[in-house]
């Protein structure tokens, strides 16, 4: 068990009890023996003498509901999440239960050759049903709120200063701007939240 093997890797070799002729099993494809049933002299029924799985690629499945099925086809694409793992892919298909539950399974593949994705893990899917165009558009990360309105930090010489900034559309990672920056500007993304902690700890010093 654990063993890799090739396609037409020769797994063992069995003896019919009545010819005497010997046969070679062959393994049907590449991939790792997951089982072992087979032992050496012993005799041999209808039972299967060895399981080889290949993990190269992996099927993430999805549950689907009533609410969500009208946004969602077989071609899209999806960002899965599992943990500290992320990829993405494209969903392949969509299946009605089979246990007659109210939701579709949408199956999407996963390429596993570093062998990180494993059976049995909890996912999330994130599909994109609608795309839009923008001007500029900013990473969430760098969104704070100070002094009740939303701010980006800018590096101006030795110093970082709250930069007031109007927003528009938004999804899970990008903001819209409206006002407030330039194309082209930086801006803190990374810890952005300790730059604000800065500040109001500095304000709150210059208070007392």
């Amino acid at each position: 068990m654990g063993d890799k093997v090739k396609k037409g890797d020769v797994l063992i070799e069995v003896e019919s009890s009545e010819s005497l002729k010997r046969y070679r099993l062959q393994a049907p494809f590449d991939g790792i023996i997951t089982t072992q049933h087979a032992t050496k002299g012993e005799l041999t029924d209808n039972e299967a003498l060895f399981t080889v799985a290949n993990f190269e690629q992996v099927w993430a499945e999805f549950q689907i509901f009533p609410g969500q099925i009208r946004r969602v086809a077989a071609g899209q694409a999806i960002e899965i999440l599992a943990e500290s793992e992320k990829t993405t892919s494209r969903l392949q298909h969509l299946i009605p239960s089979a246990t007659g539950q109210p939701f579709v399974v949408a199956r999407a593949a996963i390429d596993n050759r570093e062998g990180l994705w494993t059976p049995g893990l909890l996912l999330q899917g994130k599909i994109s049903i609608k795309q839009k165009m923008v001007e500029l558009r900013i990473d969430n990360r760098a969104l704070q709120n100070f002094e009740g309105l939303p701010v980006i930090f800018i590096n101006e010489g030795d110093e970082y200063s709250p930069r007031k900034i109007t927003l528009g559309l938004r999804d899970s990672k990008f903001s819209e701007v409206l006002d407030g920056l330039n194309a082209g500007e930086k801006y803190v993304v990374e810890n952005s939240y300790l730059i604000k902690a800065d500040l109001e700890k500095s304000g709150a010093s210059h208070e007392h």
